[in-house]
């Protein structure tokens, strides 16, 4: 499942970026296992959003890379929920 460019293009504000899972993992976990990581970067900081996977027990879950904008891991059930928080922290 691959996410959408959806929201946070904003005024050039949220710059969005895909990192691919490497192929080590890929030979290591079977495709549903562990995702792909989305990145939103601004000024304040970067987000790492994950899409649903085993890893994240289905869900859609947001982790800070820099910036200190929250601690630990945030799940949520849809990716409106998620680019919303997202789109919050980092505007």
């Amino acid at each position: 499942m691959r996410v959408k460019k959806k929201i946070l293009i904003e005024k050039n504000k949220i710059r969005r970026k895909t990192i691919r899972r490497n192929e080590e993992l890929s030979s290591i976990f079977p495709p549903s296992f562990i995702s792909d990581s989305n990145r939103y970067s601004s000024e304040t900081g970067v987000i790492s959003l994950l899409e649903p996977c085993s890893m994240t027990d289905n869900c859609y879950e947001i982790y800070c890379i820099e910036g200190n904008l929250f601690d630990k891991v945030e799940r949520y059930c849809t990716l409106d929920e998620a680019e919303n928080r997202i789109k919050k922290l980092l505007l």
